[in-house]
């Protein structure tokens, strides 16, 4: 019966968002990598086609792939052996992230990903990298990035590129959604998981999806109302959380705050920590914890609990982060056979991120069609919870509003200068227009006659 009132409301979901909705796979899974390096889905690019590997990520929006040899990549676009590769013209693009960066010319050609449901061939914008710093990772087996975000964030800004999700959308009758499941465990450095665009797929779900409102159209943007850590609540106000902006982001590994958040947070799980002593260099992310025996760490570090709008009024979305998944696996020494993990949390200077410690507990549906994110359990990760609270929190205090320029500022003194000035020209003016109103006027013929006379003394 549950099950059944749980179709039935996400076919209700169905009718108003167009989104296709399967009961069972779609596809294998179709993500891969390991945890560190990213998940990524292989795309297929131009006519024929080239099958290239790229890092999904629903923090960007721009297409990118390599455009020529690398010594850490073991193949490339080659846009020349293209035949519906077009030069858009658009040179030297740069785009920058937490770490490393890459540049190349922009062409159009044409994208399928039929693993992920997408077989019509659409023409999207990519960029041919031919310089980087710090963006290919040796071994990880991606050779580009795929941005899933919104137009508002693809670079250059003002040349008219639209992004994948945008082109995909307007292209084909593909629904404007889509969904991930990220797959991976402390005893494991293989990842695997789903993309599907234009669909959701419930046997990727172990329950329910809870739906968060997007704040803002350029990042996947919401509101996180509150913290817990462990028992504790956090407290600070939430609009510091969200400084200045709180994303989902599947090409994030950790979970990131703002620093005013994370120097209140790290003490609190420092002081959870009982059993081991960690020193700064590990909660910096500098060392490694390693052991020959993963389960002496599950438990040791608190459960961090995530608190969520709901779209529902009067409701709270409760997402929690199990302790097993704050130490994240990092390698396996073969010498050794041990595991070794590194800390999962740390500051942003670009605010709150959610990153792939928060995606791999739940699946994920990225709504662009109403403007929300849901969260439902995951079938592949069992620690996890959810659940909502009856309870109502004034999100709207949450979110970060930029504060106003100080050129803003000096526009609005000048302005009311301006006015202040021009309100005694205002009185003059009415009084001097009133006044003639109010004087008695001759007959137009006196006039006359006065300029006759005026004649006639002549």
């Amino acid at each position: 019966m549950v099950k059944f009132l749980w179709c039935l409301w996400l076919g209700v979901f169905i009718v108003c968002s167009g989104a296709r909705i399967r009961l069972k796979r779609a596809a294998t899974d179709n993500l891969h990598g390991t945890t560190i390096t990213g998940y990524y889905v292989t795309v297929k690019l131009g006519n024929p086609p080239q099958e290239l590997n790229v890092i999904v990520d629903t923090g960007s929006s721009n297409f990118a792939v390599a455009g020529g040899p690398n010594p850490v990549i073991s193949n490339f676009y080659n846009k020349s052996s293209s035949n519906t590769s077009v030069d858009t013209g658009v040179r030297s693009v740069k785009v920058d992230y937490t770490e490393g960066w890459w540049m190349g010319d922009v062409v159009s050609d044409v994208l399928s990903v039929p693993s992920a449901q997408l077989d019509t061939s659409v023409r999207v914008p990519v960029a041919d990298i031919t310089n980087s710093n710090k963006f290919f990772v040796n071994g990880s087996n991606w050779v580009g990035i795929l941005g899933l975000a919104y137009s508002d964030l693809v670079l250059p800004k003002g040349n008219g590129l639209k992004s994948v999700m945008h082109e995909i959308t307007h292209q084909t009758s593909t629904p404007d959604l889509l969904s991930m499941q990220l797959c991976s465990t402390s005893l494991q450095d293989a990842t695997y998981g789903a993309l599907l665009i234009g669909e959701i797929d419930l046997s990727l779900a172990a329950g329910p999806l809870y739906w968060t409102p997007i704040v803002k159209q350029w990042y996947y943007d919401i509101i996180v109302s509150g913290l817990k850590i462990g028992d504790k609540v956090v407290d600070i106000d939430c609009s510091d959380i969200n400084y200045d902006r709180t994303i989902v982001d599947s090409g994030t590994t950790n979970l990131r705050f703002p620093q005013k958040v994370y120097d209140i947070i790290l003490p609190i799980i420092k002081a959870s920590v009982v059993r081991f002593y960690f020193d700064q260099d590990f909660y910096d992310g500098k060392t490694m914890f390693c052991t020959t025996d993963p389960a002496e760490l599950y438990g040791e570090f608190p459960n961090i609990t995530i608190y969520l709008p709901s779209t529902n009024e009067n409701q709270t979305i409760e997402l929690t982060i199990h302790s097993a998944s704050i130490p994240q696996f990092t390698t396996m020494l073969d010498a050794s056979k041990q595991s070794c993990y590194k800390f999962a949390i740390f500051p942003s200077a670009i605010g709150t991120v959610l990153g792939t410690v928060l995606m791999e507990e739940y699946y994920v549906v990225f709504n662009r069609i109403n403007s929300s994110i849901g969260f439902a359990l995951s079938a592949c990760h069992k620690g996890s919870t959810i659940q909502v609270i009856n309870k109502w929190i004034n999100s709207t205090n949450c979110r970060y509003i930029p504060p106003t320029k100080p050129i803003t500022y000096a526009a609005y003194v000048v302005l009311a200068l301006f006015c202040i000035c021009l309100l005694p020209l205002c009185f003059l003016l009415a009084f001097n227009y009133f006044r003639s109103k109010s004087t008695p006027c001759r007959p137009r013929e006196s006039y006359d006659q006065l300029d006759d006379h005026h004649e006639v003394s002549h």
